[in-house]
């Protein structure tokens, strides 16, 4: 299982949301890239107590 606490695996991560674009091809559902971004954004912000 891929952990995000790897330094190797939050590179590779990062360096995924780097290459999206407004034209990215969904590959999980029907959410845009800036609609997943801003739900990812969402659950980070409730998982570490910051305001919403």
């Amino acid at each position: 299982m891929k952990n995000l606490f790897e330094a190797g695996r939050a590179d590779e991560v990062k360096g995924r949301i780097a290459k999206l674009t407004a034209s990215s091809e969904r590959r999980w559902g029907k959410m845009n890239p800036a609609q997943a971004m801003a739900h990812c954004a969402a659950s980070l912000e409730t998982a570490v107590g910051g305001a919403r």
